[in-house]
């Protein structure tokens, strides 16, 4: 004899009687198979509607992962200052024409330092920025980008263009 396929309950239910003839036992049989192939498509559509959602959050969190390093272009053309109030470090203008301004309040006096910049590295956000220091000399230094945003930045500075400080600074969007 053969084994039963099953395609639909009452097929089932024939043949389980011809198999089993207590029709209590062919019933039982019979929710017993339908409830199990019900459960079996119940929890492939569950992996399935979970994978689904796990790629939809997983690719959206992605994206905002992506953007958090930002577009370089959000830097130019405004003022920017140091979050950090107890030790403030210069505030920072990158003008879109590769101009560089630098200001800090140095025992009450406001101090501006010219100089231009370039991307030394454009998809590691590494800037060079050469700025005279006022007395006829130039400094050449580093920055390297990250978590840039519509209002702010994180940076860290180099002197070798190489090794980069431990320290990141934070730096906020000014009106002025």
């Amino acid at each position: 004899m053969t084994e039963p396929h099953t395609v639909n309950l009452s097929t089932i239910l024939i043949q389980t009687n011809n198999i089993y003839p207590n029709r209590k036992v062919g019933i039982f049989l019979l929710f017993h198979i339908y409830l199990t192939k019900k459960a079996m498509k119940t929890k492939s559509l569950i992996k399935t509607l979970f994978l689904l959602l796990t790629v939809t959050l997983g690719s959206s969190c992605s994206k905002e992962n992506s953007t958090a390093d930002g577009d370089v272009s959000l830097l130019y053309n405004r003022w920017w200052y140091e979050s950090n109030n107890t030790n403030p470090a210069p505030d920072l203008f990158f003008n879109s024409t590769s101009a560089y301004q630098q200001h800090q309040v140095i025992s009450g006096v406001s101090v501006f330092y010219n100089g231009t910049w370039t991307w030394e590295d454009q998809d590691q956000k590494i800037m060079k920025v050469i700025h005279d220091s006022g007395t006829g000399t130039t400094t050449t230094l580093w920055f390297q980008f990250s978590g840039i945003q519509e209002g702010r930045f994180k940076v860290k500075q180099s002197s070798d263009g190489v090794t980069f400080s431990n320290t990141t600074l934070v730096y906020l969007f000014t009106n002025e």
